[in-house]
């Protein structure tokens, strides 16, 4: 038994991606997006299990939907959607592409006037996302 463990940590060690949280956009993710004209320090995205769509939020005041807008070269293009109420001047389009165990963002304000940002956003956990795991794996 311990020579099983022994190679499963060495496998670990070798191939640490095989052991990532990786997967389809769906979940809960966080992180900062800044850039020319653009800087959200806190945004927060949750996309549903169809990838078609989820929502977006910058704070209490600034947050709305997100709508699957078209899908090339492997990024999934969100347009996002004021929620009604807000104060801010938000709204645009997240292009969204996993990339090792995070989601890159790269965001067109609207109007863009040239303006665009980007960043990294990582998975945070959640309930769903574990039922998710769960009913894919069959258990």
């Amino acid at each position: 038994m311990s020579a099983v463990l022994a190679s499963g940590i060495l496998l670990a060690i070798l191939a640490p991606d095989a052991f990532s949280q990786g997967g389809p956009l769906t979940g809960n993710w966080t992180g900062s997006v800044s850039g020319s004209g653009v800087n959200r320090p806190v945004l927060r995205i949750v996309i549903t299990d169809s990838e078609t769509g989820g929502s977006w939020a910058v704070s209490t005041s600034c947050h709305g939907a997100l709508k699957l807008k078209d899908i090339s070269n492997g990024y999934h293009h969100y347009t996002e959607l004021l929620a009604s109420g807000v104060t801010c001047q938000g709204g645009g389009v997240d292009c969204l592409k996993l990339e090792g165990s995070g989601l890159y963002d790269l965001f067109q304000p609207v109007p863009s006037e040239g303006y665009l940002a980007d960043g990294t956003l990582h998975r945070i956990a959640s309930k769903h996302r574990g039922r998710d795991r769960r009913r894919h794996h069959g258990r």
